[in-house]
């Protein structure tokens, strides 16, 4: 199988961040490999530390980095999502701002600067495909 590329200090902060944000298993993303099922995932390859998420053959997203810190943020990102899910059901009214708000909520509580990171990349992705400006109307305001 090789070596764990998800050294002892990694594998730490990665369950420190799913114990502080009360993630359940079923909200850290997979470590060491893919599945195709669109769960998210994370692993190393030699252009860096990846978290994306894989379905049916297609790559739905895959974003990567030398920083730790870096993709540290990017996990926490990904279990603050699936904690959002869990709480905020998507047939309720208004489930993504109820969501958004959320996760924000919870990145905020382990890191500003790295909720602030996700509400930039979020708010950038969002206008990029071309959202409508009621669903930027959804998204958290800044706490800075």
């Amino acid at each position: 199988m090789g070596e764990d590329v998800f050294d002892a200090a990694l594998r730490a902060a990665i369950d420190d961040v799913a114990a502080r944000l009360g993630a359940t298993p079923d909200d850290v993303p997979t470590l060491g490999f893919s599945r195709d099922d669109g769960s998210a995932a994370c692993w190393h390859a030699a252009d860096g530390w990846h978290v994306g998420t894989r379905e049916r053959g297609a790559v739905l997203d895959d974003r990567h980095t030398t920083d730790r810190d870096v993709f540290t943020s990017w996990v926490a990102a990904s279990i603050a999502e699936r904690v959002a899910a869990r709480h905020h059901s998507p047939e309720d009214d208004d489930y993504r701002r109820a969501a958004w708000r959320e996760q924000y909520r919870l990145l905020a509580g382990l890191n500003h600067q790295w909720a602030e990171t996700w509400l930039a990349d979020t708010r950038a992705t969002l206008i990029e495909s071309g959202a409508t400006q009621s669903t930027l109307d959804k998204l958290p305001h800044s706490a800075s």
